[in-house]
């Protein structure tokens, strides 16, 4: 079933710094199948069926959690799309309840979905540790996985609450995943956040210690939200900050490097360890690319990061905003490339 509005606004390619080439930003609106669009936290592009997948973290609050399909994807001067439907997330051909899953990273591999959920330690609901989910593309789940204790909730260990699981990639063979924010037994005023590197079927992890200032400042909270695998050992990081005083978001991309970067799994706290991150080089500041480009639009609650389709030899990526289902917030697709190949 078709969606009922998407709004196209700007659609050129005027941005060239950095490397990162942008080509078109555009909103998202309306419904597909009677559900609405929104809390879009992730998305993976499938090159074989030509389909653009994304993940809505709806808890089962404004409909059933929701994997959301955009069929015939073309680029030419804007992203355009044939058809648009659901794929609703079932366990025993049931959807989930509410608050039952809070869907953040996702992948498509093999023709299967791997979504991480954040969890639940809200202290007036069921608290639910944080997992791993694999789902059929009909949206059935065939599995979960626990992940390491170290990530379980507690009052003074494991992750802060809505700050756990927003990344998932991988390179073919292992899944690499983070928290958002730092585990409360690793936290300090500039402070690191844990990269893993999973080979489910062997069981084996790795760690990295991802450097990141947690708290600028009173007001705004900085965390690691997306991963894009890239090659031997490189990855596109996102970064998010927002200012609760100004309501002012920031994102920043990064390209890391975990090569030669100390395995800290085994550590049960990263306070006053000696240990080698992983490199970090800045790419750009997204609120730089919307004002030389004159974007009109403001800088929004960016989250998602993929791979698009590959045209003419020039690798496309896809960016996407999370509204968070609040009026004062868009959904937002942005589309770029590179310069020259980061991958």
């Amino acid at each position: 079933m078709r969606m009922i509005a998407i709004l196209v606004m700007l659609s050129f390619s005027v941005y060239a710094k950095h490397n990162v080439v942008f080509h078109s930003i555009q909103e998202l609106k309306g419904n597909i199948e009677g559900a609405r669009i929104g809390g879009l936290s992730a998305c993976s592009f499938d090159s074989r069926a030509n389909k653009l997948y994304f993940l809505s973290d709806d808890r089962s609050l404004v409909a059933p959690s929701r994997i959301i399909v955009f069929d015939g994807i073309n680029i030419k001067d804007k992203m355009t799309f044939d058809s648009t439907r659901n794929i609703y997330l079932t366990n025993k051909k049931a959807t989930f309840s509410k608050y039952e899953l809070d869907p953040e990273g996702f992948i498509l591999r093999d023709n299967i979905f791997s979504v991480t959920s954040e969890g639940d330690f809200d202290l007036f609901r069921q608290k639910r540790m944080p997992m791993l989910l694999k789902f059929s593309l009909q949206g059935n789940l065939i599995k979960s996985y626990p992940f390491d204790s170290k990530y379980n909730f507690s009052r003074h260990l494991g992750p802060y609450n809505n700050e756990v699981f927003e990344s998932l990639t991988t390179d073919g063979t292992h899944l690499f995943y983070s928290t958002e924010g730092p585990l409360k037994q690793d936290n300090m005023p500039y402070t690191y956040v844990r990269i893993t590197k999973e080979n489910i079927e062997k069981g084996t992890r790795h760690e990295y210690a991802y450097p990141i200032r947690h708290r600028k400042n009173i007001a705004t909270r900085n965390g690691l939200v997306e991963l894009l695998y890239l090659n031997h050992g490189k990855f596109l990081s996102l970064e998010r900050s927002f200012n609760k005083a100004f309501l002012k978001t920031s994102v920043s991309m990064f390209e890391i490097d975990i090569h030669g970067a100390t395995n800290v799994f085994s550590l049960p706290s990263l306070k006053n360890q000696v240990f080698q991150p992983v490199r970090k080089t800045k790419i750009l500041d997204f609120e730089e690319l919307f004002r030389e480009s004159k974007i009109d639009y403001r800088m929004d609650n960016f989250e998602g990061l993929c791979r698009g389709p590959k045209i003419k030899g020039k690798q496309f990526f896809f960016m996407i905003s999370d509204d968070n289902f609040f009026k004062v917030q868009k959904t937002l697709l942005l589309t770029f490339s590179f310069s020259s190949s980061v991958d």
